[in-house]
C-alpha cells in the first residue's frame, strides 16, 4: 500500500476505510494484544441538520471512552 499511499491520501476514501478496519498490534510483557478499531469514528463529524460533534479527548488511545462536544449554528430566522 505504501506506493499508493499518497495518491489515496487525496481522497476521503483511504483514511475513512483505514480508521474502520486497520487492527492494531501491540507488545508488552503479557504478549501480544490486538487493538480492534472503534465501533464509531473518532473524528470530527457533521450531522445533516448542521450539528458539529467534536472529541475532546487528545491522543491516539482508542480503548479510552472519548467525550465529545456538541455544537449547533444560531438559526438566522
Amino acid at each position: 500500500m505504501r506506493d499508493h499511499l499518497f495518491q489515496l491520501l487525496g481522497t476521503s476514501f483511504f483514511p475513512r476505510w483505514k480508521e474502520k478496519h486497520q487492527v492494531r498490534l501491540t507488545f508488552s510483557g503479557h504478549g501480544p494484544t490486538l487493538h480492534l478499531p472503534p465501533p464509531y469514528s473518532i473524528v470530527i463529524q457533521e450531522s445533516e441538520d448542521g450539528s458539529w460533534h467534536v472529541p475532546t479527548t487528545t491522543g491516539d488511545d482508542i480503548e479510552k471512552p472519548r467525550q465529545w462536544l456538541c455544537t449547533t449554528r444560531k438559526s438566522l430566522r
